[in-house]
C-alpha cells in the first residue's frame, strides 16, 4: 500500500520552498543569501512572494490571535513562526511528490 500525501495548497516556486527549506534548517535570511549566493534582497522578495501566496489561498496561516500588531496583522516574526510550524505538518508543500511516496 502506497501513502497517498494531499497536493500542496500554496503554489510555489522551487526558490520558494527552498528558502522554507532552508528556513526550516535554522538558516537566518543572511546565511541563505551567503550560501546561495544571492543578495539579502533577493531573500527578502522571496519571502514576500511566499507570503502573498499564503495570503491568497490560506490567510489564517499568518496570523497569530492575540500578537496582532497595530495594523491587525501579527508581526513578521509570529507570520513566519506560524508558517513555518504549519510547513513542518505539511511537507509536501515543499517537497516533491515522488519523495513523500517513497
Amino acid at each position: 500500500m502506497f501513502f497517498n500525501p494531499p497536493e500542496p495548497r500554496l503554489g510555489l516556486s522551487e526558490a520558494e520552498k527552498e528558502t522554507l527549506e532552508r528556513a526550516l534548517e535554522n538558516e537566518t535570511d543572511d546565511d541563505m543569501a551567503r550560501s546561495l549566493g544571492i543578495s539579502i534582497w533577493t531573500v527578502k522578495k522571496r519571502w514576500q512572494n511566499v507570503y502573498s501566496k499564503v495570503e491568497q489561498v490560506a490567510p489564517a496561516l499568518l496570523s497569530a490571535v492575540g500578537n496582532a500588531d497595530e495594523t491587525g496583522g501579527a508581526s513578521g516574526f509570529e507570520r513566519r513562526r506560524h508558517l513555518l510550524a504549519y510547513v513542518r505538518q505539511h511537507l509536501e508543500e515543499i517537497r516533491p511528490r515522488e519523495v513523500l511516496r517513497r
